[in-house]
């Protein structure tokens, strides 16, 4: 969606999961997708371990535990995403002749480069992100920079483990060779919660390309080989999945680490920008990028910005386990 509101061009992108392949961004194009015009993301997490009970209907409810609901916030509209391009002013002038919206389409189909370097760099962002080099996304990266006793110590969205002991993320460190025993030994322990003492649950395992390959040469014995009489030599594997999961190759996941990932905890926001007018884009999907005309040193040539600022948000962050130090 395209829209022109006192000199400023809102674009509502909505990739498609083709294109995000091709951009090597996949993980990007399977988030839950929002926007906000706060400038923090907030949202209430159960940080309590409280359990139902079974009682006497004439005792006393007082004397049960509840669950500890906090309020959780990630900062967004801090640092923004920035990409620039340029028009020729014979193009402009011509399709401002047209009207607004010929203009609108010229400037969208011009800022198609520089959309695509901001989503390359959004799709770094997720796990890498440190909240200030792509956008204020928190990668993640950012879940498991501290570990002790394979659970992560540090800070997220403002919550502490220190504090808040279940607020937790399971990691296992130096996990060396995959073998189909510790995977399934590792997938156990996180869905029952035996070592965090909170069960989580998973969609997907998200790895790179390079530790696929480390995932794929370990089962070679156990690939399923489907006849196909095309005469075609096909040496690769076309999809791989664990415990009926898909795996996710990514090539911005960093080497020898895997994600085992919740996506339905999973939410990329996108902050969305009031204008002078106090108009707003309305979509509430879609990755939203605004662009800005700039002054330009040639006289025949306008400049444009094209930028957002993002933040990726995990509801739960039991929703996310992590094994680490994978190795040949």
């Amino acid at each position: 969606m395209t829209t022109y509101t006192n000199g400023v061009i809102n674009l509502s992108i909505e990739p498609q999961l083709a294109e995000l392949e091709q951009l090597n961004v996949p993980m990007l194009g399977r988030l839950n997708r929002y926007s906000t015009s706060q400038t923090q993301v907030k949202y209430n997490v159960n940080v309590g371990g409280a359990t139902a009970v079974s009682e006497l209907v004439s005792a006393d409810a007082d004397g049960n535990s509840g669950d500890v609901i906090k309020p959780a916030k990630l900062p967004i509209a801090d640092y923004r995403l920035r990409s620039k391009f340029s028009i020729h002013e014979v193009q402009i002038a011509e399709a401002k002749s047209q009207g607004i919206p010929a203009l609108s389409n010229l400037i969208s189909l011009s800022a198609e480069s520089a959309k695509r370097e901001i989503l390359q760099g959004l799709g770094a962002g997720i796990f890498v992100g440190n909240g200030t080099s792509h956008s204020d996304v928190l990668g993640l990266s950012r879940l498991h920079t501290a570990i002790t006793a394979s659970k992560a110590t540090n800070a997220y969205a403002g919550l502490d483990p220190a504090v808040d002991p279940l607020w937790t993320t399971y990691v296992k460190g130096t996990f060396g060779a995959i073998t189909k025993a510790k995977l399934q030994a590792f997938s156990a322990d996180y869905r029952q919660g035996k070592t965090t003492g909170v069960a989580g649950t998973f969609t997907a395992l998200v790895m790179s390309p390079t530790t696929a390959l480390l995932y794929s040469s370990a089962f070679d014995s156990s690939v399923v080989v489907n006849a196909d009489y095309t005469n075609v030599a096909d040496l690769g594997v076309r999809g791989m999945s664990f415990e009926g999961r898909p795996i996710v190759e990514d090539p911005n996941c960093p080497d020898g680490t895997i994600y085992f990932v919740n996506e339905n905890d999973l939410r990329l926001y996108s902050f969305r920008q009031t204008n002078a007018g106090g108009s707003v884009d309305s979509s509430e999907q879609g990755i939203l990028m605004y662009v800005k005309e700039m002054g330009s040193a040639n006289p025949q040539e306008v400049s444009f910005v094209l930028y957002g600022m993002y933040q990726l948000a995990l509801m739960e962050r039991r929703s996310v386990a992590v094994i680490t130090g994978v190795t040949a």
